[in-house]
């Protein structure tokens, strides 16, 4: 007779997907990713201010990368609008200078895409003028 060896009966227990204790599934950090570029390029020093719903307020300026990482608390859950002051040369586009996130938990992003101001204003006005006078002289 054969003594019977413990690898030998099948048990459902030992061959379940259960986590052991203390290896619960990871759950992703609360936190808040606001990025800044200009012209597809980050832009560092911009001054970001992060407003929640529970009414909360924080300020920070983008580092080199043009990112702030912020990590928010289940009070701070909710509604967030987040909103830059654009530099000196950055051209604001209305919505650019403010966006709305909702915190759900987890990780979330808002990114802001600033265009470079291209040169002088009167630039502008002596093309239009110069293509008025090409329409009204070919009329």
């Amino acid at each position: 007779m054969q003594p019977v060896r413990l690898g030998a009966r099948w048990s459902p227990a030992t061959h379940s997907r259960r986590p052991y204790m203390g290896q619960a599934a990871p759950v992703a950090p609360d936190i808040l990713t606001v990025v800044v570029r200009k012209d597809k390029s980050p832009l560092a020093g911009v001054p970001v201010e992060v407003m929640f719903q529970n009414g909360d307020s924080k300020t920070m300026t983008t580092d080199a990368g043009g990112t702030i990482v912020l990590q928010y608390t289940a009070a701070q859950k909710g509604q967030t609008v987040v909103r830059i002051t654009p530099p000196g040369g950055a051209e604001d586009l209305g919505e650019n200078s403010a966006q709305g996130v909702n915190l759900k938990g987890g990780a979330a992003e808002v990114a802001f895409d600033l265009v470079g101001a291209g040169g002088s204003p009167l630039v502008g006005l002596g093309i239009a003028g110069a293509i008025y006078g090409l329409v009204l002289a070919a009329i």
